[in-house]
């Protein structure tokens, strides 16, 4: 979208002043950070309340000045930060945990798939590549549990996927801020797969909706949740999206980023959730058992590069040819799942210019030990 608009001379001199920080891409984002920010202060006025520590955070860009002065060591999402220009950001009410409940008729059972025969699941059934992360599953199971409890009719998957990812773009402002903040590698970023209020915020919201909350295809509800059996549909004539009693306890589960509740606050799950997903997954999910099974035995047979990894997988699968499975759709289903993985803590990531190696934990190999 383009709008053209008169500027103050003093409108312009800050303008030029924000630009010469280096800290926007253009005048396009400086402008469009201005405004979102704005409006954020005005409806902060609006509700006539004064937000606790818990809940804001400085938007404003730390200077290079006050990362060299220590003025944001020890902060994390959750906590205020001084620098200036200050406004005020907070996790969306959607994502923070009450203590209310859905009843039971509310939640489903949960499902359970065998692992008898995890080894003959191939990359190409493995979670779409681009459901890379588990900090937007969680916040989603966290909106679903709030969303439930205050909807006790039941919400459609329409609906609540359109609810959830609008909450989600203020939720990935939110993060960006941080991530700004501490020149985080795309790996490291908290804000990733996240949707944004940006020029692309309509088009990564629908992205979110469709990955991290859920989607019909093809009469097929389709999503990183419903994938690891976290949520699904009612019976109803409109089905209703609802947690299973296994995406209960994972919403329930107090989070690093959407509670507070760590002194770094830069990690995204905490050792209970970590916990909880390598129990469920191992128990209940043999899609990702075969994906981490299969990464594991290539790092562990030396197969540590991209490269050395795709081919010990084409191999082990029967992928000899692109018309079995393309490089690109390979590259894609690999990298989604060891993201997911380094989520975990199973394995590591280890950059050197643009060389990448693979390392698997010790958590990842008592992973491996587990699985026969």
């Amino acid at each position: 979208m383009v709008i053209c608009f008169d500027a103050t001379h003093e409108a312009k001199r800050a303008l030029d002043a924000l630009i010469e920080t280096g800290q926007f891409k253009d005048i396009s984002e400086a402008v469009s950070m201005a405004l979102v920010n704005y409006e954020v202060i005005q409806r902060a006025v609006k509700e006539c309340r004064q937000m606790s520590n818990h809940e804001i955070a400085t938007i404003g860009y730390v200077t290079q000045r006050s990362v060299q002065n220590g003025q944001n060591e020890g902060t994390h999402p959750g906590h205020q930060v001084t620098s200036s220009p200050q406004v005020t950001r907070h996790i969306p009410m959607l994502f923070q945990l009450k203590e209310t409940r859905p009843h039971d008729e509310l939640l489903l059972p949960d499902f359970s798939d065998s692992l008898e025969n995890y080894k003959n699941i191939g990359p190409k059934d493995w979670f779409f590549g681009q459901w890379n992360r588990f900090l937007p599953a969680k916040a989603t199971c966290r909106a679903l549990l709030n969303i439930t409890y205050e909807n006790q009719r039941g919400i459609s998957i329409n609906e609540v996927a359109g609810k959830i990812s609008y909450a989600a773009c203020e939720l990935g402002d939110y993060l960006q801020m941080f991530d700004a903040r501490r020149s985080s590698r795309r790996e490291e970023s908290l804000a990733a797969a996240f949707p944004s209020t940006g020029s692309r915020g309509a088009k990564s919201r629908l992205r979110y909706g469709n990955q991290f909350v859920g989607t019909m295809k093809q009469g097929k509800l389709m999503g990183l949740p419903s994938a690891l059996q976290l949520a699904g549909l009612d019976s109803a004539k409109d089905p209703n999206l609802l947690l299973t009693q296994a995406g209960l306890q994972f919403a329930t589960f107090s989070n690093p980023i959407l509670d507070g509740t760590t002194r770094s606050g830069y990690e995204k799950l905490s050792k209970d959730e970590i916990q909880f997903l390598i129990q469920h997954i191992q128990r209940s999910v043999p899609k990702e058992v075969s994906a981490y099974i299969a990464i594991i035995d290539a790092i562990e047979g030396g197969a540590s590069t991209p490269e050395k990894m795709d081919s010990f997988l084409r191999a082990r699968f029967g992928l000899q040819d692109e018309r079995s499975m393309t490089a690109t759709f390979l590259t894609t289903q690999r990298t989604g799942a060891i993201s997911r993985m380094a989520d975990l803590g199973l394995v590591g990531r280890k950059k050197d210019g643009l060389r990448v190696t693979y390392h698997v934990s010790q958590p990842g190999k008592y992973f491996r030990r587990q699985i026969p």
